[in-house]
């Protein structure tokens, strides 16, 4: 089974997670327009970073050891792009698909790309 990803701004010691979103695993990834429009925003955005994509949390460590980053130097980033391409018109955020009863902590955004582009 395909590990979740996590994509990785070496560059600038940040990251984006894709924790609260219906998407996390590659076919997932590919099949969401939200995730498409998030991943090539940030891209562009941070053109000429050493940016790239890790599977799950053990291997975090040793893609950023040879560059000496300490992975809880790390900044999430995931809220502010969600944001941004909100301001830009881009998604649309219908709040959230589902909340776990017992900790509200645990929910999943329902965000959907503007279908006027």
């Amino acid at each position: 089974m395909p590990a979740s990803q996590t994509l990785f701004n070496r560059t600038k010691k940040e990251y984006l997670l894709f924790a609260h979103l219906p998407f996390s695993k590659p076919n997932e990834i590919y099949a969401s327009d939200v995730a498409c429009l998030m991943v090539t925003w940030y891209m562009l955005e941070n053109s000429g970073d050493d940016i790239l994509f890790l599977p799950e949390y053990d291997s975090y460590e040793s893609a950023l050891e040879p560059f000496r980053h300490n992975i809880n130097e790390y900044v999430e980033v995931t809220d502010h792009i969600v944001d941004a391409l909100i301001q830009s018109k881009l998604i649309i955020d219908n709040g959230h698909l589902w909340t776990d009863e017992d900790d509200s902590t645990i929910y999943e955004r329902n965000l959907i790309k503007n279908p006027n582009l």
